[in-house]
């Protein structure tokens, strides 16, 4: 899927949530709003440390392996960087819907759509974010086990000459 058609759905998936949310009679997701900044910063915790052991383990499979690893150092900062756009868009997206709320009395409920939507968008991010970073780390350990592995079956099946 290619990265367009990705955050794509990801609105479409996060309006529906958004909308939905508003049907019933407790809207958890407004909720949530009021506390998303410090979960957003808590998961970009956890994700700068499985970035950080991603680089560990590839700067060793570098080393060990003679690989170029600047494309995968490159997307992991791209990441980051989006991580943290995405909490500056929150935060400014929550100040301005409150505005909005004050200054329209007749838009309330388009309010809370866009509040919980926002709200979805931004957690379906970051779960997708630290999920692609999990994915990527045990790849590498799985692909830097299999080297190793070959090295080894390389080593025992050519005897080195006296």
């Amino acid at each position: 899927m290619s990265r367009l058609a990705r955050y794509e759905v990801y609105i479409a998936v996060s309006l529906g949530f958004g909308y939905f949310s508003t049907l019933g009679e407790m809207d958890y997701i407004a909720n949530l709003s009021s506390s998303i900044i410090p979960w957003l910063v808590a998961l970009f915790a956890v994700n700068t440390t499985i970035s950080v052991h991603t680089i560990s383990h590839l700067i060793r499979f570098r080393s060990s392996f003679e690989v170029d690893i600047t494309g995968v150092i490159n997307a992991l900062r791209r990441t980051c960087i989006y991580l943290v756009v995405i909490i500056a868009c929150v935060l400014l997206g929550l100040l301005v819907i409150q505005y909005l709320r004050r200054v329209c009395e007749n838009g309330e409920s388009l309010f809370v759509i866009i509040q919980n939507s926002l709200v979805v968008f931004s957690i379906f991010y970051y779960v997708w974010a630290i999920f692609d970073s999990s994915m990527a780390l045990y790849d590498l350990i799985k692909a830097e086990d299999n080297f190793r592995k070959e090295g080894s079956m390389n080593k025992d099946s050519h005897p080195k000459d006296e």
